[in-house]
């Protein structure tokens, strides 16, 4: 499983850092992705729903039940990253 980490925002007010995840290693075929997000008011990290890309240049699907438990396992080992990236002054 591949994984790739980006600061996609740094505003004023919100940080946010995108985590992706593509089982088949391969970031063209299906790809997972969780948002962390901080406030940088209140110092306070949230995280979005998870989403799902079946293929390159498909629609992007919010999953009500998560990703399968090997992307879960996998950003439980990242998150502690996430969260320093998304903590980090540039």
């Amino acid at each position: 499983m591949k994984s790739n980490m980006i600061v996609e925002q740094d505003g004023e007010q919100y940080r946010d850092v995108r985590v992706d995840f593509a089982p088949n290693d391969d970031f063209k075929k299906e790809v997972y992705t969780i948002r962390l997000s901080l406030d940088k008011e209140f110092g306070m990290i949230s995280e979005s729903d998870w989403t799902y890309v079946a293929s390159e240049g498909a629609a992007i699907t919010e999953l009500s039940k998560g990703p399968p438990p090997d992307v879960l396992n996998a950003y439980d080992t990242l998150k502690p990253q996430a969260e320093t990236l998304v903590e980090t002054e540039r």
